[in-house]
């Protein structure tokens, strides 16, 4: 850890073998991490080589979750709710750094009906879902899914996504995908193996079938909307007719 202080191991049977601070330093981030988040790091330190946790840039005198520097990537890994000025605060410094900003957002705080602010705003930069538990079970993963501005109405397959292999977008990579997909074309400098970018890269035929189910989205939406409509409507004129009844009443 960074902050080079003792840490003594302990588990049981109810319990994964951690590490923990006997007494735990005020200038030490870890200590107040979930287990889960710890997880989440060690599986991004296994997936590279030169992975480094806690790094420290004095630049902008922060310390990423997990660095590669070979990848030129920072991981952060996000498991509690977060405000829309740390998002941008975060984007800003990393930004300074040269190395491309990736979230790692846990599904305990994210990935819910409703989108925050936060996680509306995170989807304009990579940003995928995990759901890597305390005992460090679990996938890092992509997600087919259907927005109505900040509501999921539909949630599809997680994807795996495998962060060892990014590429980089090319002209006329992707000419027919669907509109959610396509913002990730247009603020995206990278995706990565296994998610849904790359799987229709490498079956045109799967963007076909998600153009489908978007439409069908889309027209879903659109009914939902003219029934609120319509219950609204409904509720007026109940309204107006129990009005009418009571004047005729009290004539």
């Amino acid at each position: 850890f960074q902050c080079g202080e003792i840490v003594r191991l302990r588990g049981g049977r109810q319990r994964h073998p951690h590490f923990f601070h006997p007494n735990p330093q005020p200038n030490c981030t870890n200590h107040r991490k979930s287990h889960a988040h710890l997880q989440v790091q060690l599986r991004l330190l296994k997936i590279f080589s030169d992975g480094k946790m806690e790094h420290y840039f004095p630049e902008i005198n922060r310390f990423a979750d997990v660095v590669t520097p070979s990848h030129k990537l920072i991981f952060e890994v996000q498991c509690s709710p977060i405000s829309l000025f740390e998002v941008r605060a975060r984007q800003k410094a990393y930004a300074q750094t040269g190395f491309l900003l990736v979230w790692i957002l846990h599904e305990k705080s994210f990935n819910k009906r409703y989108l925050s602010d936060a996680e509306k705003n995170l989807r304009q930069f990579p940003s995928y879902y995990t759901n890597i538990d305390a005992r460090g079970h679990g996938w890092i993963y992509d997600q087919l899914e259907l927005l109505n501005d900040v509501k999921r109405f539909y949630i599809g397959k997680k994807c795996p996504v495998h962060l060892a292999q990014h590429y980089y977008f090319k002209d006329n990579m992707f000419s027919n995908i669907p509109a959610f997909l396509n913002n990730r074309t247009q603020n995206w400098p990278v995706f990565f193996k296994g998610d849904l970018l790359h799987r229709v890269w490498l079956n045109p035929e799967f963007a076909e079938i998600l153009i489908g189910l978007e439409k069908k989205g889309n027209r879903l939406k659109m009914l939902r909307q003219w029934k609120k409509m319509l219950q609204k409507l409904g509720a007026y004129h109940n309204q107006l007719l129990k009005k009418l009844l009571l004047r005729n009443a009290k004539r």
